[in-house]
């Protein structure tokens, strides 16, 4: 969770483990994910904002979605139409 202070906003950033705690296959992952999201656009997918490097490593700054739970902690409440529906809007944002 931080600040964006340019556009005064709320957003999230990840951030990879530094230099060399991340192996390559790690850094190419981590690049591949920013690159897809990018290219995304769907109410079910969060939006980048950025991504860069600095001396913690590299990071993708984020949408921050209040409220928001991973699907497998969500479903864990909820009745199986509810489920369904969880499962048909995250394939809507895969798909």
């Amino acid at each position: 969770r931080a600040r964006d202070p340019q556009l005064d906003r709320e957003v999230a950033v990840k951030v990879l483990r530094a230099g060399a705690h991340a192996s390559a296959h790690e850094r190419a992952r981590f690049l591949r994910e920013a690159e897809a999201l990018a290219a995304l656009r769907h109410p079910h997918v969060v939006t980048i904002h950025a991504a860069g490097q600095s001396a913690a490593g590299a990071y993708l700054v984020l949408e921050r979605v209040v409220g928001a739970r991973p699907i497998t902690a969500a479903a864990a409440d909820l009745d199986w139409r509810a489920r369904v529906a969880l499962a048909r809007d995250a394939a809507r944002g895969l798909g």
